[in-house]
C-alpha cells in the first residue's frame, strides 16, 4: 500500500495551512489568473479594432468605386 496523489496533496496543504504559507499562495494564484485574463480581454479587444477598422475599410473601398 502506497501513497497516492492525493494523499500526499492534502498532506502538503496541510502543511502549509499549518505554517501560514497558503494566503500567500492563494493570493498568488489568484494574481495570476487576473493577469492571464486581463492579457487574454486586451488581445481581444485588440483583434476586434483590428476587425472592426478592417469592415471600415472595405465599406470605403465599395463607397469609392
Amino acid at each position: 500500500m502506497s501513497i497516492g496523489f492525493f494523499q500526499l496533496l492534502i498532506v502538503i496543504l496541510v502543511i502549509l495551512l499549518v505554517f501560514g504559507k497558503m494566503p500567500h499562495i492563494i493570493s498568488d494564484i489568484a494574481k495570476g489568473f487576473k493577469s492571464l485574463r486581463d492579457s487574454l480581454d486586451m488581445e481581444e479587444k485588440k483583434n476586434r479594432d483590428t476587425n472592426v477598422s478592417g469592415i471600415g475599410n472595405d465599406i470605403k473601398k465599395i463607397k469609392d468605386k
